[in-house]
């Protein structure tokens, strides 16, 4: 009776077959280099590689270029998918190592310094007439020993 309990109702095995076999036929379809199949992929996935580098980054900021990023890696690099595991199991590792990274750039650039009130350098003659008195006479033909 276990047995019954745990295995998946024929319904279910004939719906992910008949899944699988779509996504290998669009896998194919990529591979040809047809457009539509493209376009296909993106709008089946679009919204979970964007959600799941949301989760990861934290930040909108930057998610359209991402998505994008993560698109063109699995466009260029759909004749290295095996097929062992679902195309969005491919496509979410793909996601995990653009936010990966997208973080180790982050790391590395340097913090920004506020500005705040400080007030512009001077220029033309306005930096003369600003630095004109550090070389008065008095300063300029004093004698140090004296």
């Amino acid at each position: 009776m276990l047995l019954a309990m745990t295995s998946r109702p024929p319904a279910a095995d004939a719906a992910g077959a008949k899944g699988g076999a779509a996504e290998a036929d669009l896998v194919r379809r990529c591979r040809a280099g047809e457009r539509a199949a493209f376009d296909e992929l993106y709008r089946a996935h679009r919204r979970m590689v964007a959600a799941n580098l949301f989760r990861v980054l934290g930040d909108r900021n930057e998610l359209d270029d991402l998505v994008q990023e993560v698109f063109v890696i699995a466009f260029r690099g759909i004749d290295r998918f095996r097929g062992d595991a679902k195309l969005s199991t491919w496509l979410y590792r793909i996601c995990v190592n653009v936010a990966l990274g997208r973080l180790r750039t982050r790391s590395r650039k340097p913090l920004p310094i506020p500005l705040g009130d400080a007030t512009p350098e001077p220029e033309g003659a306005e930096y003369v007439a600003v630095c004109l008195p550090a070389f008065s006479p008095e300063t300029v033909h004093r004698d140090p020993a004296g």
